[in-house]
C-alpha cells in the first residue's frame, strides 16, 4: 500500500514537472531554417515527411516510451497519446511500411547527436538548451 502511494506520488510529481517544463524541438544551428511548423514536425516524427520544403533532409530523434517528455511532445505535436503512438508504429512495422525513429535516452544525448549532424532534430526540456543548437519549435507551456 505504501509502495503504491509512493509510486503514485512520484508519478504525479514527474508529470507535474513535465507539465511545467517548456518542451522545445531543436536542430543544429546550421540547419537552413529557423522554424519548423507543428504539422511538419508531427509528420516527420510519424514518418510521413522526411525533409524541409527546400529538400533538406530531417532525421528525428525519439525518446523512450516511458519518458514523460515523449508524452508531452506527441500529445501536442502529433495529437497522439503514447498508446496511440505505439499502435500506429506497430501497424506500420507489421505491414513493413516504416519503422519508428531511433530512440535517444536523454536531453544531453539529443544535443550531442544534433551537434554532430545538421539533419537531426529532437525534443528536449528548454532548461537543457546549449550552444550550437537552435529552437525551431516551442511545444509546451
Amino acid at each position: 500500500m505504501i509502495k503504491s502511494f509512493i509510486s503514485a506520488g512520484l508519478i504525479s510529481m514527474i508529470l507535474s514537472t513535465v507539465a511545467n517544463a517548456e518542451v522545445v524541438l531543436i536542430a543544429n544551428s546550421n540547419l537552413p531554417t529557423n522554424s519548423i511548423d507543428k504539422t511538419l514536425a508531427g509528420n516527420v516524427f510519424l514518418g510521413k515527411a522526411f525533409a524541409l520544403p527546400d529538400g533538406t533532409r530531417l532525421i528525428p530523434l525519439e525518446r523512450p516510451k516511458d519518458e514523460p517528455i515523449k508524452a508531452a511532445f506527441h500529445e501536442s505535436v502529433t495529437g497522439k497519446s503514447i498508446g496511440q503512438l505505439n499502435a500506429y508504429w506497430s501497424r506500420l512495422i507489421f505491414t513493413g511500411k516504416n519503422a519508428p525513429p531511433n530512440e535517444v535516452d536523454d536531453d544531453e544525448e539529443v544535443i550531442e547527436l544534433i551537434l554532430a549532424n545538421q539533419n537531426l532534430i529532437g525534443y528536449i526540456d528548454s532548461a537543457s538548451l546549449s550552444d550550437g543548437v537552435k529552437v525551431v519549435l516551442t511545444v509546451g507551456n
